[in-house]
């Protein structure tokens, strides 16, 4: 079993990418979750399939997309950014700031307030997240058990993701380091608006932040509590980053969004921001 600390705001930013309901809230989620998937049923021929060009080319532009999406954490290594999440209508905005060493399983986010201010600070590494809180100086941590991956997950195409017994989707959950980065570094949520392929189109290549990506826009299919009906999404062409994660109401104003402001892929990072002192800090 494994203890996972979780901003609620983030948290249920992943329900709004399933449920679609804008809730904001400011303090930690603790979810305790089996971490084994030992006991997930994949099809039968999963293990004779090879990533390789040719799985790729197999598949449609809109499946190789999300593919990348629901596995981007096997296409890049490190990347350090900066994120603003904002909701109009609770008129809530706050700055993320984000440092990810994918190989060693390590992360870092700084969660910057309306004020300026560091309210919160996580760090995860050795399977420890620890959390300060600098309003309190206070730090808690969390000791979690690695994840059991199974690797023939990564094998599927996303569609093949549904459980054909009870329809459920195959999360890949070796990405929960990442804490509240999971929004756009590895975000497994987002399947649910890209599950029926009619319901969202590729508009084409764009620019964004020097990084070559593509531009979606969808509808959710239904009309959410504060009027979101569509959805607009960034995503780095390479990677499967989301760089951008709009809601929008019937007339295209946005509600909700997370949009990127900085970001830095497979770059050197000083490895000492996995660091801080407890010091000035109590448990």
């Amino acid at each position: 079993m494994i203890k996972i600390v979780k901003n609620k705001k983030l948290f249920f930013i992943a329900l709004i990418t399933l449920l679609v309901s804008i809730v904001i809230i400011t303090k930690i989620y603790i979810n305790t979750t089996d971490n084994k998937d030992n006991n997930i049923e994949l099809p039968s021929y999963v293990d004779s399939i090879i990533i390789n060009d040719d799985f790729f080319n197999s598949m449609s532009e809109k499946e190789v997309i999300n593919y990348k999406i629901l596995n981007s954490i096997d296409f890049f290594k490190n990347v350090t950014g900066k994120y603003t999440y904002t909701d109009k209508i609770s008129k809530y905005n706050e700055v993320v700031k984000y440092c990810a060493d994918i190989e060693n399983k390590k992360s870092y986010v700084s969660i910057i307030s309306d004020d300026g201010n560091t309210n919160e600070e996580i760090i995860y590494k050795d399977n420890i997240q620890r959390q300060f809180d600098n309003i309190k100086n206070l730090y808690t941590d969390f000791q979690g058990t690695e994840y059991v991956v199974n690797e023939n997950i990564r094998k599927l195409k996303p569609k093949d993701r549904y459980n054909k017994k009870n329809g459920e989707f195959i999360d890949r959950r070796d990405g929960d380091f990442l804490v509240q980065d999971n929004i756009t570094l590895f975000n497994q949520e987002i399947q649910s608006y890209l599950k029926n392929y009619d319901n969202w189109e590729i508009e084409g290549d764009i620019d964004y932040l020097n990084r070559k990506s593509i531009l979606i826009n969808g509808k959710l299919g239904f009309t959410g509590k504060s009027g979101e009906n569509k959805f607009k999404i960034i995503v780095d062409k390479e990677t499967g980053i989301i760089l951008n994660l709009d809601f929008l109401d019937k007339d295209n104003n946005t509600l909700m969004s997370m949009e990127t402001n900085e970001i830095n892929i497979d770059k050197n990072i000083d490895p000492s921001i996995f660091e801080k002192s407890t010091d000035a800090y109590k448990n």
